[in-house]
């Protein structure tokens, strides 16, 4: 169990290390176990409760959007390590498509063809992409990719794959910026329950390389606690133990 929690500011989503962006958060969804971790060693008892994992949860939405921020800025340093250069690329859904069903309806096959064409005009292309919903609720996307093609390419190819003809690309400088950019439409998805069930909020070419693993302490027990028990009183009786109590579960603020 690592239980050394960050817990960045507000304003610093997008200039975080990878470590803090994993910081601990808890889950909102009721009815998760109670976990009690302790270490004789450390003199430390950790309260916490597992994640329901679901974007429409707002404590593991939140989590799921940082997870994806620093995977993607670790991804783009890694291939910019390798000499590729990346770009943001904006589209949009068809003007014809009347419905926001319609637009997520098409959205599959466009841009599996729009993919496929990038591919064959930049072979070895890497790419992050984040669906989102417009206030109108129609589909729009936004694309973080190696592939070089101008805004006028994507307007062309777009519109014919049965995307929008409306597009915007920018080069890419910083990993920084990559960070930015992902933090701001990733982090729209968290709590948010606005797309079909199953839906993947981020998609990304294959092998986009995972986060590097985090070094856990292999100090601590760690026991599933009784419906029963509470963190209130568990926290009374080890502190009267002479234990320290770190509480990860937000139990002050959630729906048990």
């Amino acid at each position: 169990m690592d239980t050394d929690s960050v817990n960045p500011s507000g304003e610093a989503r997008t200039g975080l290390s990878y470590l803090e962006h994993l910081t601990v958060r808890w889950c909102n969804t009721a009815g998760r176990v109670l976990l009690r971790g302790k270490s004789e060693s450390l003199k430390k008892v950790v309260f916490s409760r597992p994640r329901c994992g679901q974007w429409k949860c707002p404590g593991c939405g939140e989590n799921n959007a940082r997870r994806w921020v620093a995977r993607v800025a670790h991804g783009v340093e890694h291939y910019q390590s390798l000499g590729m250069d990346f770009h943001f690329v904006t589209l949009t859904s068809h003007r014809k498509l009347k419905t926001p069903q319609a637009t997520i309806a098409v959205f599959r096959h466009a841009w599996d063809v729009l993919g496929k064409r990038a591919r064959r005009a930049a072979p070895g292309m890497k790419y992050v992409l984040i669906p989102e919903r417009h206030e109108s609720k129609k589909l729009h996307c936004h694309l973080l990719t190696s592939a070089p093609m101008p805004t006028r390419w994507y307007k062309d190819n777009s519109a014919s794959c049965g995307l929008g003809y409306i597009a915007e690309e920018e080069r890419l400088l910083t990993v920084r910026k990559a960070a930015q950019y992902m933090a701001k439409y990733t982090t729209k998805q968290a709590g948010s329950d606005q797309w079909p069930k199953g839906y993947r909020r981020v998609r990304t070419s294959r092998s986009w390389p995972a986060l590097p693993a985090l070094e856990h302490s292999y100090e601590y027990e760690t026991e599933v606690m009784d419906k029963s028990v509470t963190v209130e009183g568990q926290t009374r009786y080890w502190q009267d133990e002479g234990y320290e109590v770190i509480d990860l579960t937000g139990d002050a603020g959630r729906n048990k």
